[in-house]
């Protein structure tokens, strides 16, 4: 892949992977903490340069400065997204909050759909759910079984091992 600034809207597509529910562009390129980092010019100073995902996805599809005082957030709430369907200028603070209400990620609706799409979105990629019983099995396996023995008696990957023992994965199954 050519290296360099990002100009088009396929260029920054082709950096990207897309989440076939959601539909969300998930940046595979530098990020901070997550949110995508994108070198590609700043309409406002003519300067090529490290923009946030966000600023940078508006501008390519735009072909225009975001105006001073101006604010670009995503609508989906996905932090690595830089799908430009998904982004919306606000005036302030007030009017990015009045629309976060509006979509129901603060009410609890956001998280039950956001999890159903993750469900379809792995069920179509092939990926397997660890079965409760399993994740039980790990958590009541004493610390003297390592994670290799413990995988290979379970038929699941050392890493899901790992991530079930320190509680990053299966919160929900006791």
């Amino acid at each position: 892949m050519k290296r360099g600034h990002i100009t088009t809207i396929e260029a920054l597509r082709q950096r990207c992977v897309i989440d076939p529910v959601t539909r969300c562009w998930l940046w595979q390129g530098a990020s901070t903490k997550g949110q995508p980092r994108i070198y590609a010019l700043d309409l406002a100073t003519l300067d090529k340069k490290v923009l946030p995902g966000t600023r940078a996805a508006w501008m390519i599809a735009h072909g225009e400065a975001i105006p001073p005082g101006r604010i670009i957030f995503r609508t989906c709430g996905c932090v690595g997204c830089v799908n430009p369907v998904h982004l919306r200028m606000a005036r302030s603070l007030a009017e990015v909050g009045a629309n976060i209400r509006g979509s129901g990620r603060w009410k609890g609706t956001h998280v039950e759909a956001r999890r159903e799409s993750l469900r379809k979105a792995r069920a179509a990629g092939g990926w397997k759910v660890t079965p409760p019983e399993i994740v039980r099995a790990v958590r009541l396996a004493p610390k003297s079984v390592t994670g290799i023995e413990l995988a290979a008696v379970l038929g699941i990957s050392e890493s899901i091992v790992s991530r079930i023992r320190r509680g990053e994965t299966h919160k929900g199954v006791m």
